[in-house]
């Protein structure tokens, strides 16, 4: 946000600002090093976009100008800051010919990127038109940035198989049962506790109950 603690969500959003969304969005290594040189005669050195812009360029997220200009300061459409946020996450965009927006033609470079932000429901496709030259807001920006974070995410997160869960209930249930003659030794007047300890400790109590019916045995 800013430092009066606004947000401003509706303001038109900047070419640097669309790339350091982006790298934060995508937790990119951007590393923070003021002596670093400017590849764009357009930034100067201690720019406080050139880390963020200098990273996205050796990483291909972005490209500049044929006059080796990147204009950081120049509002970002809704077509380039996509792209830019697709490119630091990584997605590549689908190839299909179905149509989503009247206004994004299939010869328009667009094309795939609308393709994918429908098939993945990204963007409302119940408005006929993208506008994709229209400035992409800080609103829209954030909220296309946070799902992909939530997406990005559920790809990383291990999913523990079916098959694993039902063992670790089987064990349980094991060692329930073969730690509840112990506890039914100790309270053999009150079985419902016993079983209620068995449940809640099988594992530890099973475990100190065979070392205490081997303990005699051993020599």
């Amino acid at each position: 946000g800013y430092e009066d603690n606004q947000f401003k969500p509706d303001q038109a959003l900047t070419r640097a600002e669309s790339v350091k969304i982006a790298l934060a969005a995508s937790k990119s290594p951007v590393l923070n090093n003021d002596t670093q040189t400017s590849t764009f005669t357009d930034i100067a050195p201690d720019h406080w976009a050139n880390p963020f812009i200098n990273y996205a360029l050796q990483q291909q997220i972005i490209k500049g100008y044929e006059d080796n200009t990147f204009r950081p300061n120049q509002t970002v459409s809704r077509a380039e800051g996509i792209k830019i946020l697709f490119n630091a996450f990584g997605i590549k965009p689908i190839d299909s010919k179905e149509k989503v927006f009247s206004d994004v033609a299939e010869d328009h470079w667009f094309f795939p990127y609308a393709q994918f932000l429908k098939s993945h429901n990204l963007w409302p496709t119940q408005q006929p038109l993208f506008e994709p030259n229209r400035s992409l807001t800080r609103a829209e920006m954030a909220n296309l940035a946070y799902q992909l974070m939530l997406s990005n995410a559920a790809k990383t997160t291990p999913i523990i198989p079916l098959w694993a869960s039902l063992l670790v209930i089987l064990l349980w249930v094991a060692t329930v049962y073969l730690s509840l003659p112990w506890w039914i030794n100790i309270f053999p007047k009150r079985q419902k506790l016993a079983w209620l300890l068995a449940i809640l400790t099988g594992p530890i109590s099973s475990i100190i109950y065979c070392i205490i019916q081997l303990l005699p045995h051993i020599t």
